[in-house]
């Protein structure tokens, strides 16, 4: 039984540990998603419109990066997914402002359809580093 109990303890503390976006302090969160907008609307200024990724990549993810530089000039940027809980705001906050820019320019659903064209296509294979 104590085996069982720390099994799942080790499991549980891996799976948050693995996630590497907890939900931790909303008022920080908060605090972290003002400053990704407010660097979103710098970017935005500067003419630069960019959309960031965290967590594993999905298989389509290189060709809809791809579509979204083709389409619309737009950058995709991933980060993968050990990252702090204040990038992960600031993250949150930088996409929404970015998205409702995107959308604003290019229309409502833009990005759902792009996402959808990356999914059905061919996997493209990654630029080179």
């Amino acid at each position: 039984m104590q085996q069982t109990i720390r099994t799942i303890l080790i499991a549980l503390i891996s799976l948050t540990m693995l996630g590497g976006c907890g939900s931790g302090d909303t008022v920080a969160r908060d605090a972290a998603e003002v400053r990704g907008a407010n660097a979103a609307k710098h970017d935005i200024q500067q003419g630069q419109l960019e959309l960031r990724g965290i967590g594993k990549e999905a298989r389509w993810r290189t060709t809809y990066a791809q579509l979204l530089r083709a389409q619309f000039g737009v950058e995709y940027k991933s980060f993968g997914c050990v990252v702090t809980d204040d990038f992960v705001g600031e993250t949150a906050g930088y996409n929404a402002a970015m998205k409702r820019e995107i959308e604003r320019r290019f229309g409502s659903g833009v990005l759902d359809r792009v996402a959808k064209e990356a999914q059905q296509s061919p996997p493209a294979t990654r630029p080179a580093a």
